[in-house]
């Protein structure tokens, strides 16, 4: 068109194609972006797939970022408009939650160089996995105990401190030992683990680090770098994963036989000082108490046999058991190697042990001079006497050992004794003693009285004799009444003699401990002046056939009669006048000759006239 208005006819004659360009008046167009995987946790390294459709083949990528990353350069063009970028999750990448979606920029360039708009359309989150793309961080570990030293079977609690709850054991070394499967979750962002001391695990002194690496992994899979930084030692325990050892043990004394009261020294070589016993026995004796260090590794303890102990023969070993213990709490492992039977005592801890005593008579009385057989049984055989009594008296040395633990001693009634009743029961006291010395407790249980004989040792007494009449004179046919005082009742007579005329028949208990006799003056007896002792000889026996000595001890003669035991004698007869016739009131004198004087007139008659 001119200035005038005037138009031209309308000119459609183009240049030819190659000598034209061609034009794109249309930006690409970005329709969808959809991911793979659409649901889940992606961790550090994972992939996240985004699929793009767009308008058209042949584009590239002009921007495109996932999760505000760049992954412009792995847009794979896969035909008919289709594509597909990888975003590969790296550490500090922004984390997404379940329930967000996560933040996409695509802008696609065609050929002509057209931009597309940005396309921001994430997937919504149901079709979109979360993302964490931080690792688990942990900011310190602390111990429990912090000091100390821990012992085999000893426990080290762990405490870590993490940013998150909810992690779970990744690799876990605590001196180097795994203790992964120990990993507690308190729930608070802290975690606990246990170490266990055991035996062949590395030392630690009380002044170096226990060494730890800890990885936590969360519940992406994400793994923390391993955490090295131990507690320092001071506030770290030492750790002593070493028992010690016992090496030998020997017995002071090394020979002979050891009796109750008597001691065994045991002394024990061991690996290390410090120790203190956990468990020491010798002979089945507990001495765990009595242990004592004597120098670095060495130590003592007295074992002092009791009776009841177990006896040992001088042929056999002595049984020990030794547990030592260490600082830490470590024990040995049990030592039982006793020293050779050569170099240690035998024990002999058990007294000799009298089991009964029975008696022979087991009924009866006993008198003076008889025997009661003791009849003992003993645990064994070939043990002497120490002291056995029986009634107060030692009869130690009539001891017979009779083999097989059977013993028998004798016991005579000797005067003096003491009286057992027959409802009593002897006493006894029996100690044996055996080759090693050890006497037996003294057996005193004596056979019950129905079983024991009664013992009458004492002979009756008599204290005095009495005379009734104690004065005049007795002739043929009188009789002298004897009184005997004595002790007892129940006595009767031994040999007794009354002006040397047996009377023993005549006796008669009158049960007041008072016994009577009676002595019949008969011709031709002994006459005893007025002024002379009645001689006398009583002997009394008891029920046990104990009899008395003989008592002579008769009445002085103011307490006593004379004795005339002979008749007088007339020798002849004279008269006065001798001639001649006598009447009435005459008289005849008769001169009677006698044999003594002082007789009086008994019967006398002359010419049938008593005069």
């Amino acid at each position: 068109q001119d200035a005038a208005g005037n138009s031209s006819a309308v000119f459609t004659t183009s240049p030819n194609a190659s000598s034209t360009p061609g034009i794109d008046a249309n930006a690409p167009g970005v329709l969808a972006a959809v991911f793979s995987p659409t649901t889940g946790t992606l961790k550090i390294a994972d992939s996240l797939t985004v699929n793009i459709t767009a308008g058209e083949a042949g584009l590239s990528g002009s921007a495109i970022t996932v999760n505000t990353r760049s992954v412009l350069s792995t847009l794979t063009d896969l035909g008919g408009g289709s594509y597909r970028v990888k975003y590969g999750v790296v550490s500090g990448d922004t984390d997404i939650a379940q329930s967000a979606t996560i933040p996409i920029s695509i802008v696609l360039v065609d050929s002509a160089g057209n931009l597309s708009n940005t396309f921001s359309t994430s997937p919504g989150a149901t079709s979109t996995p979360a993302i964490d793309a931080n690792r688990p961080t942990i900011s310190g570990v602390t111990f429990n105990p912090t000091s100390g030293s821990l012992g085999i079977d000893e426990a080290l609690t762990v405490t870590i401190n993490a940013g998150e709850s909810s992690l779970t054991a990744g690799a876990i070394t605590i001196n180097a030992v795994d203790v992964a499967s120990t990993l507690v979750d308190n729930s608070d962002n802290t975690y606990t683990l246990t170490y266990t001391v055991a035996e062949g695990h590395t030392a630690i002194a009380d002044n170096a680090q226990i060494p730890i690496s800890i990885v936590l992994i969360d519940v992406a899979g994400n793994s923390s770098t391993a955490f090295t930084t131990s507690p320092v030692a001071t506030s770290a325990p030492a750790i002593d994963p070493s028992r010690p050892t016992i090496t030998s043990v020997s017995f002071s004394p090394t020979t002979g036989i050891l009796t109750p009261g008597e001691t065994i020294t045991m002394t024990i070589n061991a690996s290390e000082g410090g120790l203190v016993a956990t468990a020491v026995s010798l002979n089945g004796v507990d001495l765990t108490s009595d242990l004592n260090a004597d120098g670095v590794g060495i130590y003592t303890v007295d074992y002092t046999i009791t009776e009841g102990d177990d006896d040992i023969s001088d042929a056999a070993t002595i049984p020990v058991s030794v547990q030592l213990e260490d600082t830490s709490g470590n024990t040995s492992a049990e030592y039982t190697t006793s020293p050779l039977a050569a170099n240690s005592p035998g024990i002999d801890a058990n007294s000799p042990v009298v089991l009964t005593a029975t008696f022979t008579p087991t009924t009866g009385t006993l008198k003076i001079a008889d025997t009661l057989t003791v009849n003992i049984t003993a645990d064994e055989a070939e043990y002497t006497g120490s002291a056995i009594a029986i009634n107060g008296r030692t009869i130690t040395s009539t001891l017979t050992d009779l083999g097989s633990g059977s013993y028998r001693a004798k016991y005579g009634v000797v005067s003096g004794d003491t009286d057992i009743a027959q409802s009593a029961t002897i006493p006894v006291s029996i100690v044996l003693l055996d080759s090693a010395g050890n006497v037996s407790n003294s057996f005193t249980t004596s056979p019950i009285a129905t079983s024991t004989p009664a013992i009458d040792a004492n002979r009756p007494a008599i204290t005095s004799v009495a005379f009734n009449p104690t004065s005049g004179t007795l002739g043929i046919d009188d009789t002298l009444m004897v009184t005997i005082n004595s002790g007892e009742i129940s006595l009767i007579a031994g040999a007794i003699t009354i002006n040397a005329v047996d009377v023993a028949s005549t006796l008669v208990d009158n049960g007041d401990n008072t016994y009577a006799l009676t002595y019949v003056v008969s011709q031709g007896d002994a006459a005893v002046a007025d002024n002379a002792q009645i001689p006398i000889s009583i002997v009394l026996t008891d029920a046990a056939g104990n009899s008395n000595t003989a008592f002579t001890t008769s009445p002085v003669a103011t307490s006593a009669p004379a004795i005339d035991p002979a008749r007088p004698t007339i020798s002849g007869v004279s008269f006065s006048p001798t001639s001649g016739v006598l009447t009435t009131g005459e008289t005849l004198t008769a001169t009677i000759t006698a044999s003594e004087s002082g007789l009086v007139a008994s019967a006398i008659t002359v010419n049938g006239v008593d005069v």
